[in-house]
């Protein structure tokens, strides 16, 4: 595992890079992956990943 796939805030960086807006639903799909009960790491990071995401997407928004 590279450092990018351990940073939430540069994975969702690239993200937004690459998809823009979609990479809220990008994100997403990555948590419905998980069923609802479970909790690990991979989740954990998948919703800190949202949180980054989101939080990009919505200074781009702002920025037009």
């Amino acid at each position: 595992m590279n450092s990018n796939n351990q940073n939430p805030q540069i994975k969702a960086q690239e993200l937004v890079k690459k998809h823009g807006k979609k990479a809220i639903e990008i994100a997403q799909r990555k948590i419905n992956a998980f069923p609802k009960d479970t909790h690990s790491r991979e989740k954990d990071f998948a919703l800190m990943l949202l949180t980054e995401v989101e939080n990009l997407t919505e200074k781009l928004g702002q920025k037009t």
